[in-house]
């Protein structure tokens, strides 16, 4: 998010800044905002199986060589957004981040949805910044690198008046923390640094030099999370999938972003000890702040973006000489399902629609991306892996334009279970291509083939309850037979595998926390989570899972999971009772889907 040195400053295209000599100033360029993503969303009501659907638009400002752009807290955005149908959204509400030195934006329509027969929504408005194109560093100062220590700067014309001049900024540069770097390697200790300026009046905080007391630059590299690289490795997408996220609680280490509206700059790294016990730190930062307006005027569509202007351009894209196929009595059906598995009924229908590029920063021609929800009733539930890897479903628009097929990877199914006693998988697929200019909705039709298990018991294990436990016992369902599959054979009749207590910690107030382990090796077995009991095999009602994990070895056919409980009391616990929930009767199961959306979500 932040670039890690000056010198990294000047070779990612700002070394225009600071070329201007102090009271010559040049007008900044006309630019405008660039729609990047158009997200619809529909959230889960398992009761009625309805969805309200929402709808996102990403946009990017763009890139001014030789300027320096940041995000105006002190001012709304202010937009409008409508259809093509002439509705008009009553309220969008904005956010506003910086990614990388690039100002990245959302607008949500909280309520709202275009009509279901849209071709587009346009949205027109302007985008508050500060802009400057000059560029100052402060001298070295020293900063002993202790917590809590801190040094007086100046930052001349830095700041903004309310006349429009530049001012002087007085700020503080503290040491936030300097402590042992818990993720340096093994012969490579580390050490964590955090640095804050505070200043007592907004200005354009660009980045932070540190040298040591010889004047010789630090080797360093940042400790705290990288937006930009858990954008490119996650989607922008998996980012947004909560439209009321709070973005402090998803990053709550994330350090302020960069922006003229802030009073406050964080950055972290990861350096080498250093022996002085001191550093030499410079400021860069920018002079000669001036009020600017970004314009936004496009249209975004199932076939991309374009710009707005009077219309005229988008229309003539929107024109197709493609006639509209007739209505048949082959309707889509919002949900889909199939009866196969225990009785049990697999649903699927689509969650979420995206067009443009999964990472909002990158280039490339634009996609449509969406999510697939899967939904069984206990005691169904998904296996992990599907037997085939990456399938596809038809796509076409309503056009009739045959688009390229969309395809889902289920090399790994994550599933949870959740109201109702309903376990749900979310698939996400992409499709290479957009729609048709002028098209009003998307249909996607084929058949998936989906791994479906029904969750038993194992019986009832008991563990002491020590620094470290282990125990060798028969795996769950190994000797399944008839109607009393939930029985194990004894030990030396069947596969083995190891259950344990691992890292044993005291809490407060008589509690302790645990992490219960389980490795099988070499035969197939899928544990759905540990359930811990009480002498009378009820589950324990004092205790809290704070976390899940499992990993899988194809070379040894080694699997291993492990869960971490917090419970609160164990007086008079000497052991811990621990029964398995399993899949069992794993089975494949083709789960048809013909699901039929626009730019107004789901239609019938």
């Amino acid at each position: 998010m932040k670039i890690p040195t000056l010198l990294l400053s000047v070779a990612t295209g700002f070394s225009g800044l600071g070329s201007l000599p102090p009271g010559e100033e040049i007008s900044p360029p006309p630019l405008r905002l660039e729609l990047k993503q158009m997200i619809l969303k529909g959230k889960r009501r398992p009761a009625d199986r309805k969805q309200t659907w929402s709808m996102m638009l990403g946009w990017l400002a763009p890139q001014a060589p030789g300027w320096e752009i940041y995000c105006c807290h002190d001012e709304p955005v202010r937009v409008t957004l409508k259809d093509s149908e002439g509705r008009k959204a009553p309220d969008v509400k904005c956010m506003v981040l910086d990614l990388e030195r690039r100002i990245f934006g959302r607008m949500d329509t909280r309520g709202w949805l275009p009509s279901a027969g849209a071709q587009w929504v346009e949205v027109k408005g302007e985008l508050p910044v500060v802009i400057s194109c000059r560029e100052a560093v402060t001298e070295p100062v020293k900063v002993k690198l202790v917590k809590g220590a801190s040094v007086p700067l100046v930052l001349k014309d830095a700041g903004m008046g309310k006349d429009g001049r530049a001012e002087e900024v007085k700020a503080e540069l503290v040491v936030e923390d300097y402590c042992d770097d818990k993720y340096s390697r093994k012969g490579r200790e580390r050490k964590k640094l955090i640095l804050k300026l505070v200043s007592d009046a907004p200005a354009g905080i660009c980045d932070f030099e540190l040298q040591t007391v010889e004047g010789m630059p630090v080797m360093t590299g940042e400790n705290a999370p990288n937006m930009r690289k858990m954008l490119s490795f996650g989607g922008i997408i998996d980012f947004l999938m909560d439209f009321d996220m709070d973005p402090d609680k998803i990053f709550p280490e994330q350090p302020e972003p960069v922006s003229w509206g802030s009073k406050m700059m964080t950055k972290t790294w990861a350096i080498d000890p250093v022996e002085e016990g001191e550093l030499q730190v410079s400021v860069s930062y920018s002079q000669g702040l001036r009020r600017h307006r970004i314009l936004i005027d496009q249209k975004a569509s199932l076939s991309g973006f374009f710009e707005g202007k009077d219309g005229t351009e988008f229309n003539d894209k929107c024109e197709s000489s493609v006639k509209r196929a007739p209505a048949t009595g082959d309707a889509a059906r919002p949900f889909s399902g199939v009866v196969n598995t225990d009785g049990k009924r697999v649903s699927a229908w689509l969650s979420l629609l995206s067009v443009g590029n999964r990472d909002v920063l990158a280039s490339g021609a634009d996609s449509i991306w969406m999510d697939l929800e899967l939904a069984v009733k206990a005691p169904a539930v998904f296996g992990v892996r599907a037997d085939v890897e990456k399938q596809n479903l038809e796509v076409t628009d309503s056009l009739g334009h045959v688009m390229p097929p969309a395809v889902f990877d289920l090399t790994w199914l994550f599933s949870q279970t959740g109201e109702e006693g309903m376990a749900w998988a979310t698939l996400s697929g992409e499709c290479s291509g957009l729609a048709s200019p002028g098209a009003e909705w998307l249909r996607v039709k084929g058949t998936l083939r989906v791994p479906v298990a029904v969750v038993r018991n194992s019986p009832v294990y008991e563990l002491p309850l020590g620094t470290k436990a282990e125990l060798q016992i028969p795996v769950p369902g190994m000797a399944d037979t008839g109607e009393n599959s939930h029985d194990v054979a004894a030990v030396g009749d069947s596969p083995t595998c190891q259950l344990s207590l691992e890292n044993v910690e005291e809490q407060e107030h008589g509690g302790v926390q645990v992490t219960v382990a389980l490795e099988v090796e070499g035969v197939p077995f899928d544990l759905e989570y540990f359930e811990l009991v009480d002498g009378n095999d009820v589950p324990l009602k004092n205790i809290k899972s704070v976390g899940f994990g499992r990993s899988f070895s194809p070379n040894d056919q080694r699997s291993s999971w492990d869960q971490d409980f917090k419970i609160g009391s164990i007086d008079g616990m000497e052991k811990l009772r621990v029964r398995l929930k399993y899949k069992a009767n794993m089975e494949t199961v083709e789960v048809p889907v013909d699901c039929k959306i626009g730019l107004g979500g789901l239609l019938p």
